[in-house]
């Protein structure tokens, strides 16, 4: 599931001599909402087909089990946070526009936290989405999500199976800036 939220403020005005300024701001922001599971004792999590997970929280009290007759796959999955903001100004004389803007995509792990054991038991192994941050091996990018956020320790087991195969997903930051004026059209 997600929770989208968007702002858009537009406003056109006209003065006199045919002047016109605008504005304009956009924001959006979509969070991407997982399941929540919660144990007070043991958790066990047991299917005779795949699973699949997408920043699901599962905290175990004890021992935490994960399941599977097939595979298991931890989608990794993006949030985003986008903006641009832009303004003009015309008259006869003179005519000026700026803007700016950026998009930011923050990939998210599912979250497993067992105050005991932890294991994960998958017949056709495990899938799972880390982020890529330049040329990064996969290990270094576990090393660098667990740092930001230690309730993805789940990952730095998982790196010691022979079974699981890795993906590295590439998140987009990006900005933008502009400014140009010039001579209007009554020269």
């Amino acid at each position: 599931a997600q929770d989208s939220d968007y702002s858009l403020y537009d406003k056109k005005s006209k003065g006199s001599f045919g002047s016109k300024k605008t504005k304009r701001d956009e924001v959006t922001q979509v969070t991407n909402i997982g399941s929540e599971i919660t144990s007070g004792g043991n958790m066990m999590l047991v299917s005779g087909g795949d699973q699949h997970y997408q920043v699901a929280k599962l905290n175990s009290g004890n021992d935490l089990t994960l399941n599977s007759g097939g595979s298991i796959l931890f989608e990794g999955v993006k949030d985003l946070h986008q903006e641009s903001h832009e303004k003009s100004k015309s008259d006869l004389a003179w005519n000026s526009m700026s803007g700016k803007g950026s998009t930011d995509e923050t990939l998210r792990q599912s979250e497993l936290i067992a105050k005991g054991n932890l294991a994960i038991k998958a017949v056709d192994g495990l899938h799972i989405d880390v982020k890529q941050v330049s040329q990064q091996t996969v290990s270094e990018a576990i090393d660098a999500m667990v740092k930001a956020d230690p309730s993805l320790v789940w990952l730095k087991d998982a790196e010691k199976r022979g079974d699981v195969d890795w993906q590295l997903i590439k998140e987009a930051h990006d900005s933008y800036k502009y400014s140009h004026s010039g001579l209007g059209q009554g020269q």
